[in-house]
Order: structure tokens, then sequence, then C-alpha cells
């Protein structure tokens, strides 16, 4: 079973220090404007993940980053259910902590773009606009498909 927890040592004591130190935080440019869609399929599309900068994470091990891989597609679907449950239910709380999660598995991955827009989840569900994490979830969703279908690429390519 694949499984990983990370904590920063400078991670916040409480869920209050946690959203006090993100609304201290200067809002990043993709916050201040329209997040534009990304075409799953273009020519010049950029790969939803940088191997090589995933493998540097790793330490140059190659086994690591296949077993780092191999749970992202299930947790991709298990927390984007639960952000779209959290919103459903106008809990932006639950959407951040939802978001702060799969945001750590993607840069483990080094899947930049994708956890941008989780972070972007993240500041909105703590700020509790949930339009914007309405507008957000959709480019979300498109960018986590192509990376799910990059990784199943990846993991099928290594057996």
């Amino acid at each position: 079973m694949w499984a990983r927890r990370w904590v920063a040592p400078t991670s916040p004591a409480s869920a209050g220090d946690a959203a006090a130190a993100i609304h201290a935080a200067p809002e990043p440019a993709l916050l201040q404007t329209p997040i534009e869609p990304v075409s799953p399929t273009g020519p010049s599309r950029p790969p939803a993940w940088d191997r090589d900068e995933a493998l540097a994470l790793c330490g140059g091990d190659s086994e690591l980053l296949i077993s780092c891989t191999d749970g992202i597609p299930e947790e991709v679907s298990l927390l984007v259910a639960a952000i779209k449950a959290a919103l459903a239910e106008g809990d932006g709380a639950r959407v951040a902590a939802a978001a702060h999660r799969l945001k750590g598995s993607l840069l483990l991955v080094a899947a930049a773009r994708s956890a941008e827009l989780a972070r972007a989840l993240e500041v909105a569900g703590f700020a509790g606009d949930l339009e914007r994490i309405h507008q957000t979830l959709g480019p979300f969703e498109r960018e986590l498909a192509v990376l799910t279908r990059e990784l199943r690429e990846f993991q099928r390519g290594t057996s």
C-alpha cells in the first residue's frame, strides 16, 4: 500500500495558525488573474509533470519514483471527490484541507501547474470563497486528468 505523510518543520501548530499564515501571505499572481484553460492534447502543451525533477526529488532513485507515482491517480480521485463534497456542503475549510493534502502529492511528482491550482483551491477554501473554488475546480480537474493519464503511461512503461 502506497502512503506517505510529510510534516514540514515550519508547519503551524493549529488550523487557526494555518489560516492566519495563509491570510498573512501575499496573494499569489495566480489568484489575481483568471485561470486560463490548458488544452489537454495540444501539440505545444507541456507535460503535466516533470519526470526529471521528480526523479531528482526522489534522490535519483527510480524505484522510489515508481513507488511515489503509483498511488497518485487513486489519491487524486479520492481527494477531488472530497473537495467536491466539501464544496457542495459549503465547507471551505474541508476544501482547503483536501487541496493541501493533494498539493503535497503533486509537488512530490513535480506537477507544478496542478500544485498551483491545488494551492489556489486551498487559499480559496481558507477564505471561504466558494465562487473562486468553483472557478478553479474545472481547470484543476482538466489538469489532473492529463496528469493521471501521463502517470499511468509512465507506470505501464516501467512494469
